[in-house]
């Protein structure tokens, strides 16, 4: 049997059928406010160094033009929270995300127009 992965905060892309991601578990996650997060869009994909044929087409486009979101740990409420592009608010996708991010117990999902890729602009 699989061990169940870490609980871990970050950032994700929907690139090609699949994710993207930079995550940190809780213990490695940094204080924003009332909630642990991990990580920046903008600065991971600048300095992402290529390793797959998907990752190298992943940034030879803008940061934003994937789907994207971020998932973020609120400690006192013990919830963990995914912000989601309106085009991963399916369940499979969802279902990815959450697994990606060993998350468990709470989950809320939430759409975020911070997190809008270009063809989602205009539906919030």
């Amino acid at each position: 049997m699989t061990p169940a992965p870490t609980l871990s905060v970050g950032i994700f892309w929907w690139v090609e059928g699949a994710l993207l991601l930079d995550q940190a578990p809780l213990a490695q996650a940094e204080p924003y406010g009332p909630a642990l997060q991990h990580g920046g869009h903008w600065e991971f994909h600048e300095g992402l160094t290529p390793r797959t044929l998907r990752e190298e087409r992943f940034q030879q486009q803008p940061y934003d033009v994937n789907p994207r979101g971020r998932v973020v740990y609120f400690t006192a409420q013990g919830v963990a929270v995914v912000y989601i592009d309106r085009c991963l608010n399916a369940p499979a996708i969802r279902a990815v995300i959450t697994e990606a991010f060993g998350l468990a117990g709470e989950i809320r999902f939430a759409l975020d127009p911070h997190y809008r890729c270009p063809g989602c602009g205009s539906l919030y």
